[in-house]
């Protein structure tokens, strides 16, 4: 996953996203040459550990027995070039 592919799945801004890392409070990317790149199954994990066991209606200790919840990944509207992305930006 790209930058904006995480801001838009945890709902942070990409300074944010940055500042966990530095912190060590969020899995940091990869590098692809020029790229950085998230593995998806590193943000459900993340997201994973963020969940109040209370909330989840199957209870705390499947939580803690497995950690490998899977979350999909949220639906976006499909891009159809660089001008759609600029207006959702606010550019």
């Amino acid at each position: 996953m790209r930058l904006p592919d995480v801001e838009e799945q945890i709902g942070f801004c990409g300074g944010h996203v940055y500042a966990m890392i530095r912190e060590k409070t969020f899995p940091p990317p990869i590098k692809l040459g020029r790229y950085s790149v998230w593995l998806r199954s590193d943000i459900a994990a993340w997201m994973a550990e963020r969940i109040d066991p209370s909330r989840l209606p199957w209870g705390t200790h499947l939580v803690e027995a497995d950690r490998s919840i899977d979350i999909p990944p949220a639906r976006r509207p499909k891009r159809t070039g660089r001008q759609d992305v600029r207006k959702r930006r606010g550019k």
